[in-house]
């Protein structure tokens, strides 16, 4: 007996050291996304959620025994013994066990985090399984589907379950779906991909309807017109008379091959039967289904919620042994600058989103809605209710998963909002609570110690621009951040402007403050540290006013206010008046005057083709310091010139150049004196955006 243990002391140790030397080798491998295993141990503390192995209670205890050579007197058991120390002794380092509140929340996390890995870009109408178990079941059976490992991808629509599997696996391994779904919109015939994240224990079953618009058509050849019957047979009561070559849609055959079934073409409609050999379907009557009076009638007007447009979702409650952990569910969001709302039917619920939600939903139990950016609103037995960010929505449900009650709306009772996976959603957002604006930095001991000194000029850094453009189509801008603001200008496409704020509206949007307006972050491309400007707190009464240098409408526009030099000597009437009135920044067009201390200026021209470029503002002057910022819209970027901007000086040399970027940043080392010229073809159109800061 005591051999055995022996050996298998050593094997354990040296599986021990294989276990080490793998771990050591797998640390130069690629990254896998896996999913994550907690560690079983044999002994959990008595709160803990790890499993534990349970003792058989007919198996002789196993106790380790020393070598024989060194085989322990009892008096020397006792001695040893008395050295143990007691468990509630232990300094707290000297053991960690898998702790539920440490390793349950990674669990979940390591899950998303693998979906992160293995499910990025995902196509419009796709789905993708990211991690843990899942069963999925198609629509219609197709050869070579598979849908079970990490990684997997299908059409999302073609789907007729799916179920998650998380706390009755191995482990309670979190199993997550992310998908792109095509939603009907509230604008008729149009739809868009939605980013839809399933995790935990959730099932779904596809409630939509299916229509095939390949529907066929039948020509009556009957020289007198046909007769449509109401049964296939002579004696059936007539409904309607066809003429002779009209069109209809023919819907199936009966079994005798006799009859043909039609949709009537009246404001009545309906189905009916003609005479078989008095109809001419293109490709012949066999290939038409077999139907007869009891056979359903196909859709043929595409429905309002169509596959997976409609879906039953039950989902579990958080697990009670698992601190910090949350209840399953689906995060929905809807694409940025979708103009209306999205509109899906769960468990004969219908939601309209714009924005983010978090949905669950337990039968017999409650559905809840919690609105965490824009606005939701659920449509439910004959009740509406809508919430905005941070908001609540809640109804019974009955055991079928069908509504119980009326919607209600309230403030959120969900306190782990935050372990929820944002990071998987394309457009990111701060959640209700969290302060936009950086905290104050905390004096550190040697920020206390250390002797003061004035504080050296802060040079700005070259990126220390917000620059937003229009992409896609023209964007408002309004009076103030929201849209219950009247649109004051516009932003058109492919045009770009600086923001030098933002703020949120009662929807959790975030808006950028231009000049004399607001827009939307969302609608627009956004370069620079766009998230770190100010936050504007009174946004209603702080609105920039429009500029009255003449900006046209649809033109970008932008606040730079300029900061007054301190201490700036007095400027005497006798000064020369050749002379500046103060030293500092400044950048001059023959044209346009001095731009810096103003809202900026906006150029445009047309080029006629007798060259690669085109120059505004005439001859330019600045001052040694001074910083510009030039954004070019329109034009082209011609191969032979490789810059939409550069800056000439009076010598015909490049001093600056853009690239292929349509935005020039630079800050003068020294007085210059130059010209400004941007790419364009002949009849091209460029409008250049000047700022000075």
């Amino acid at each position: 007996m005591r051999l055995t243990l022996k050996r298998s002391g050593t094997l354990l140790v040296l599986l021990w050291v294989a276990s080490m030397s793998l771990t050591a080798l797998a640390q130069d491998s690629p990254p896998v996304a896996t999913p994550f295993i907690p560690i079983v141990t044999e002994q959990a503390p008595p709160d803990s959620a790890a499993p534990t192995l349970e003792p058989d209670a007919n198996a002789t205890p196993i106790v380790p025994e020393p070598p024989a050579e060194d085989e322990a007197t009892p008096e020397e058991e006792d001695d040893a013994a008395d050295e143990a120390a007691d468990p509630d002794e232990l300094p707290p380092d000297s053991f960690i066990p898998p702790d539920v509140a440490i390793g349950c929340p990674i669990q979940v996390q390591e899950g998303f985090t693998a979906t992160e890995l293995v499910c990025d870009e995902l196509l419009p109408g796709q789905v993708c399984l990211g991690n843990g178990a899942v069963v999925a079941q198609p629509r219609t059976a197709a050869e070579g589907f598979a849908f079970a490992q990490p990684g997997d991808r299908t059409d999302f629509s073609g789907l007729s379950r799916l179920t998650l599997q998380t706390s009755d696996t191995p482990n309670n391994i979190w199993a997550v779906v992310t998908a792109r779904p095509q939603f009907n919109t509230q604008t008729a015939g149009t739809t868009a991909a939605a980013s839809v994240i399933f995790f935990g224990d959730v099932a779904i079953a596809d409630t939509g309807e299916a229509f095939d618009p390949n529907f066929q058509s039948g020509t009556i050849v009957a020289q007198q017109g046909l007769n449509v019957r109401r049964t296939p047979d002579e004696t059936g009561v007539v409904v309607w008379q066809l003429q002779p070559r009209e069109e209809v849609i023919v819907t199936g055959r009966s079994a005798n091959d006799r009859w043909i079934r039609i949709e009537i073409p009246s404001a009545f409609g309906g189905a009916g039967w003609v005479y078989a050999p008095y109809i001419d379907v293109p490709g012949g009557r066999d290939a038409l289904p077999i139907v007869d009076v009891n056979t359903p009638r196909p859709t043929l007007t595409a429905p309002d919620f169509g596959p997976m447009q409609a879906f039953t979702l039950r989902s579990s409650q958080a697990d009670p042994t698992c601190p910090d952990a949350l209840d399953s569910g689906l995060l929905m969001q809807s694409p940025s600058g979708l103009p209306d709302a999205l509109r899906v039917r769960i468990n004969d619920v219908e939601i309209r989103l714009n924005g983010t939600l978090y949905a669950s939903a337990q039968a017999n139990g409650l559905m809840n809605v919690i609105a965490l950016e824009g606005e939701a609103t659920v449509i439910a037995a004959g009740g509406e209710a809508t919430a905005q960010a941070g908001q609540q929505i809640g109804l019974p449900l009955t055991n079928d998963l069908t509504p119980g009650g009326v919607p209600n709306v309230g403030a959120t009772q969900e306190e782990n909002l935050g372990l929820l996976p944002l990071r998987l959603l394309p457009r990111t957002f701060n959640l209700i609570g969290i302060d936009l604006a950086p905290a104050e930095p905390t004096p550190t001991p040697a920020d206390a110690t250390a002797p003061e000194e004035p504080p050296a000029p802060e040079e700005p850094p070259a990126t220390s621009v917000c620059i937003v453009t229009a992409i896609g189509e023209t964007r408002n801008i309004r009076s103030g951040p929201g849209t219950d603001f009247e649109i004051v200008s516009n932003l058109e496409v492919g045009r770009s402007t600086i923001a030098v704020g933002q703020a949120r509206d009662d929807f959790n949007f975030v808006w950028l403050q231009l000049d004399g307006g607001w827009i939307r972050a969302d609608t627009v491309d956004q370069s620079g540290p766009c998230a770190d400007l100010p936050v504007v707190d009174d946004a209603a009464t702080e609105t920039a006013q429009p500029s009255d240098t003449g900006t046209e409408a649809g033109a970008p526009l932008a606040t730079v206010t300029p900061t007054p030099t301190p201490d700036a000597p007095d400027q005497s009437a006798d000064q020369p008046t050749d002379q500046p009135a103060a030293t500092g920044p400044s950048l001059r067009s023959e044209e346009v005057g001095e731009v810096c201390g103003t809202t900026g200026t906006t150029l445009s021209t047309t080029s006629d083709g007798s060259g690669l470029s085109v120059s505004m503002g005439g001859q330019w002057t600045a001052n040694e310091g001074t910083r510009v910022t030039i954004i070019a819209n329109g034009g082209q970027l011609q191969p032979e010139l490789d810059d939409y901007i550069r800056v000439i000086d009076n010598i015909g040399n490049i001093q600056v150049r853009s690239g292929n970027s349509q935005t020039l940043i630079h800050t003068f080392a020294v007085d210059s004196e130059f010209t400004l010229e941007f790419s364009a073809a002949a009849g091209d159109s460029v409008t250049a955006n000047i700022f000075c800061n």
